[in-house]
């Protein structure tokens, strides 16, 4: 499953939450270089799944690098295994903080260590990201109650198929796609 981007889907709140970090050249981070590190925010678009994770990719802009990928899953443990179900050992994995995929690189597990403390700080980014996690399923829920609200109207509304650049059922005049469906849509 390829993750999205959640502030692709939400650009208006990257200015307020979008969250990255500056090391400084002080002797405190062993492997991570000085710079700046941005947090993108990943998550899961199938509406079947309810994994309740974030993937957080950890890059920096000059040079332009992904340095790591971390997974967080928020619930605790037993979620994931009634998730996942007993069958698979992956839920052990699921909660908490880990590396994508498990390394024992020095650099990627600084990395690990220093969103494992922020998480420990600031409570409110935590909970910031699960609310993240919901926004974006509802947002995935109404592109998709959109797209089939159109393929139903489309089928249903003469009781053929009617096709984007035919005229619209209702006599309009216009094209469908410029009269009955871009209403639906909206």
């Amino acid at each position: 499953m390829i993750f999205s981007s959640f502030f692709e889907e939400f650009p208006e709140l990257v200015e307020s939450e979008f969250r990255n970090i500056f090391v400084l050249d002080n002797g405190v981070h062993k492997y991570i270089p000085p710079g700046n590190y941005a947090f993108l925010e990943l998550f899961c678009p199938d509406l079947d799944c309810d994994c309740r994770k974030v993937i957080i990719n950890i890059v920096s802009v000059n040079p332009t690098k992904a340095w790591a990928a971390l997974n967080y899953a928020w619930e605790p443990e037993e979620y994931y295994k009634t998730w996942w179900g007993t069958s698979h050992e992956h839920y052990r994995q699921m909660s908490g903080v880990t590396c994508d995929p498990p390394t024992k690189n020095p650099l990627k597990n600084e990395f690990l260590a220093v969103f494992q403390d922020i998480l420990k700080q600031d409570k409110n980014y935590a909970g910031r990201l699960e609310k993240h996690y919901v926004m974006f399923k509802e947002r995935m829920r109404d592109k998709a109650s959109k797209k089939s609200i159109t393929k139903k109207f489309a089928l249903n509304l003469s009781g053929e198929q009617v096709g984007r650049n035919d005229l619209c059922p209702c006599n309009s005049g216009n094209k469908f796609k410029k009269c009955c469906l871009l209403k639906a849509a909206h």
